[in-house]
């Protein structure tokens, strides 16, 4: 790729990558991992230089040079995203939608009202049965620094 560097925020965070996103003939153009990649929740490849790349709940076929690159401002606007290119600093800023909170739906096969639970019903713990006289401990314990074994009777 040919043209000056541009610096690529997603929601602020800048993107980094091993090659940068450039300047060419009036677009920002990235290679698609992992530039693409951060704006899409998935990316398939249909042969020919051409990915069909989902995101946003909208999906976008775009070509793609020998190296991998795409348009990203068309590509990021194809999926909804908001993109501003500032070209004094050089920065294309990508900010993905935000998906307001829903309550959750709710079950309509459970009835109103009580119903059965599937626990064990728990039964009381027996009581000890004492038979006999109470006999000593004997098991050997480790005494000392010496590391002797000491059978208490």
């Amino acid at each position: 790729m040919t043209g000056p560097p541009v610096t690529v925020a997603i929601d602020g965070a800048i993107v980094a990558s091993e090659q940068s996103a450039q300047l060419r003939n009036g677009l920002v153009v990235a290679p698609i991992v992992p530039f693409a990649q951060a704006i899409a929740t998935r990316i398939d490849a249909l042969g020919d230089g051409r990915f069909r790349i989902t995101g946003g709940g909208r999906s976008v076929v775009v070509r793609a040079d020998a190296r991998g690159v795409v348009a990203l401002g068309r590509l990021a606007r194809a999926l909804g995203e908001r993109v501003s290119y500032n070209a004094r600093h050089r920065t294309l800023a990508i900010e993905l939608p935000v998906e307001p909170l829903r309550a959750p739906r709710f079950w309509p096969s459970i009835p109103p009202g009580p119903y059965a639970t599937f626990a064990p019903v728990a039964e009381p713990t027996p009581r000890p049965v004492i038979d006999g006289i109470p006999v000593p401990r004997r098991t050997p314990i480790e005494a000392g620094p010496e590391r002797s074994i000491v059978l208490l009777r």
